[in-house]
């Protein structure tokens, strides 16, 4: 990938979207197909996250195919279901970790 190049990552409303369930390695997810590629929810955050969230899908679109989704209440990440490297894992778990600091925070 070209340093500095911009990733425009889809932002798709959900009532718009036909979601399914799917069973993988010992876990329920929420899944669905776009551009003939299958997509697992990897976060949802409450709306007011957006704009952090959006960033985060546009550094991890990089790497990887990327989807947001929107509600009037929420926004999710999307994830390619394709094997990922380490790094991807590492780099999905980091984003994981920063938005449940937000949540946390937005409590206090």
């Amino acid at each position: 990938m070209i340093r500095g190049c911009i990733v425009f990552t889809p932002i798709i409303q959900e009532d718009k979207q036909p979601f399914f369930k799917f069973w993988f390695d010992g876990q329920i997810y929420d899944g669905f197909y776009y551009h003939n590629e299958l997509f697992y929810r990897l976060q949802t955050l409450e709306a007011e996250f957006r704009p952090q969230l959006y960033h985060s899908a546009c550094q991890l679109a990089h790497q990887e195919p990327v989807i947001v989704t929107v509600s009037n209440d929420t926004c999710s990440l999307w994830v390619s279901f394709q094997s990922p490297n380490d790094h991807v894992l590492a780099e999905r778990a980091h984003i994981v970790q920063q938005f449940g600091q937000l949540e946390e925070s937005s409590y206090l």
